[in-house]
């Protein structure tokens, strides 16, 4: 009776293997559509990036500069022209408490995931 338990245990095992092997697909898919919307994430990052530095130098060299006039004429004059936009509100941006959060996003998720999958992933990956 020995060989038909042993045979039982090898078809049990081969029916566990063939469950492992079948969920390891579905976990490979899963972790395939991962890095591609990574992938693609990183992509949109980079070039958002890129248009942030000259987005930024723009703003900066567009600021408006108001003149004042010494003749009191002339001054009047001016802020007559200038109509609404003598004193224009321009809504904050809040760049130094927007910005550092983007930047600890970043700095955390290149610190942890990514280095921890990159360390664990041999050549069957």
């Amino acid at each position: 009776m020995t060989v038909p338990t042993q045979r039982n245990r090898a078809v049990d095992a081969a029916k566990l293997t063939l469950k492992a092997i079948e969920a390891h697909k579905i976990a490979r898919a899963n972790m395939e559509a991962a890095v591609v919307t990574v992938e693609e994430a990183a992509k949109s990052l980079d070039a958002a990036m890129d248009r942030l530095p000259p987005a930024f130098i723009k703003c900066l060299k567009t600021w408006p500069t108001w003149e004042k006039f010494k003749d009191s004429a002339q001054q009047e004059d001016y802020e007559e022209r200038l109509g609404p936009n003598r004193h224009p509100s321009f809504a904050p941006l809040h760049l130094r408490l927007r910005l550092p959060v983007v930047l600890a996003i970043l700095a955390h998720r290149s610190k942890r995931g990514l280095p921890d999958i990159l360390a664990a992933a041999d050549s069957r990956f």
